[in-house]
């Protein structure tokens, strides 16, 4: 017998299904799940046949998170439970930094210890339309760097991640509304992606290199490459900068992670 995985787009009670596939007719017993970000991977102890397949992928389809089943996560009070959560076997604890300027086209700086680019990241910028009358809208069309109002970097390398949190420091302080937003998974919809971690932080507010800090308190997986979407969908990390058009404002991002 040879433990087999059969992979998934899905978020999941790991006990819940467990539990489902096992009351299943499924004829090999389960051996263990695993659920990084929105990729799952199903262990079964053995490959299983055509037709157990097409029950294990009704199972997945038709799953729905019993909040009931909280796999003894709180206590007689009805209290949360709070354990520690270890990284995942052979991961690095790793900080990566990134700088950029809003409205700098090669302001973006990320180099190894060489001084080599990463390329793990690129920076766009965009300006709001007008309507017919020549007011500003909340439709973005992309622009040169001069005509900027929204200054954006995408972080995607190129490999696994947990991300525990990160800050964002601006070298000098604006004088003007400038709102920072931090968004992961950003090219995947609710509930998979998308989740908004830092909104609408008015750098205004901040004095010169203090820092918007944002800590997870646990780390969440980030996988590069999941089955169903596009690599680097389910590991980008966007920070998205609004500020007056052309605004220069050095910035530099910190993501605290377990690198895998």
């Amino acid at each position: 017998m040879a433990v087999t995985k059969y992979s998934y787009v899905k978020t999941v009670n790991q006990k819940q299904l467990r539990d489902e596939i096992s009351a299943s007719a499924i004829t090999i017993a389960v051996d263990h799940l695993d659920q990084v970000g929105i990729a799952l991977d199903i262990y079964m102890k053995d490959i299983i046949s055509a037709g157990d397949i097409v029950i294990l992928d009704g199972l997945v389809t038709d799953h729905v998170i019993d909040t009931s089943q909280v796999d003894d996560q709180v206590d007689d009070d009805g209290a949360t439970v709070i354990r520690l959560k270890a990284a995942k076997k052979g991961a690095t604890y790793h900080l990566h930094y990134l700088c950029f300027e809003t409205s700098g086209q090669n302001s973006l700086k990320e180099t190894d210890y060489t001084g080599a680019s990463l390329n793990f990241s690129t920076i766009s910028f965009f300006k709001y339309t007008l309507d017919m009358d020549g007011n500003p809208t909340n439709t973005l069309e992309s622009c040169m760097e001069d005509m900027a109002e929204v200054t954006q970097v995408d972080f995607v390398p190129t490999h696994d991640y947990e991300i525990i949190g990160g800050e964002v420091r601006v070298y000098e302080k604006p004088i003007q509304d400038t709102f920072l937003y931090v968004i992961g998974a950003p090219d995947l919809p609710v509930p998979f992606g998308s989740k908004i971690m830092v909104q609408n932080c008015n750098l205004k507010f901040y004095g010169k290199g203090e820092p918007v800090k944002a800590d997870g308190k646990v780390s969440k997986g980030m996988r590069y490459t999941n089955e169903g979407i596009p690599d680097g969908y389910g590991n980008k990390l966007r920070f998205y900068v609004r500020h007056h058009r052309g605004t220069n404002l050095e910035l530099q991002a910190r993501i605290e992670m377990f690198k895998l």
